[in-house]
C-alpha cells in the first residue's frame, strides 16, 4: 500500500539505458498515493558499467510524478556475481553494502519525517 508509506526505496534493474517497463506502470498507476514523499533509488546490473542511467531516469519520471527522488542513490555493478540464489557471494566487507547502505537509509528517514509534517501542515491549512 504505498498510501501508507512514508517513502519508498526503488530497486531497478536497467534496461537499455532505463528502467523496466512493469516498475514504470506501476509507478504511473500508484503515483498519486506517492505525492510529496521521498525515494531513494537502488540501480543493478550484471554488466560491468551497466545500472547507472536507468535511476537517473526513473528520478525525473517520479519527479514529474511530485515523488521527492532524492539525490543520493546506491549502484550494484555485477548484481548476478554479488548476489546469489544462496545470498551475497562476494564478502561483505569487501562491497561496503552496509555501510553503503546505512547512508541512504539514513537520508531517506530524515527526508520522510521531514516531508510527512510538511504534509500535515499543508492538510491544516
Amino acid at each position: 500500500d504505498m498510501e501508507a508509506a512514508d517513502g519508498y526505496i526503488f530497486i531497478t534493474p536497467e534496461y537499455n539505458e532505463g528502467t523496466s517497463a512493469a516498475l514504470k506502470n506501476a509507478i504511473d498507476f500508484l503515483a498519486f498515493e506517492g505525492r510529496r514523499k521521498p525515494a531513494i533509488i537502488i540501480g543493478y546490473s550484471d554488466g560491468s558499467n551497466g545500472g547507472m542511467y536507468a535511476p537517473i531516469q526513473l528520478r525525473v519520471n517520479l519527479g514529474e510524478l511530485e515523488i521527492v527522488a532524492l539525490k543520493k542513490q546506491q549502484i550494484i555493478l555485477n548484481a548476478d556475481k554479488v548476489i546469489t540464489e544462496e545470498g551475497i557471494a562476494v564478502p561483505s566487507e569487501k562491497l561496503n553494502l552496509e555501510r553503503r547502505f546505512a547512508s541512504i537509509i539514513d537520508e531517506i528517514l530524515w527526508f520522510a519525517k521531514a516531508l510527512k509534517i510538511a504534509r500535515e501542515l499543508d492538510m491544516q491549512s
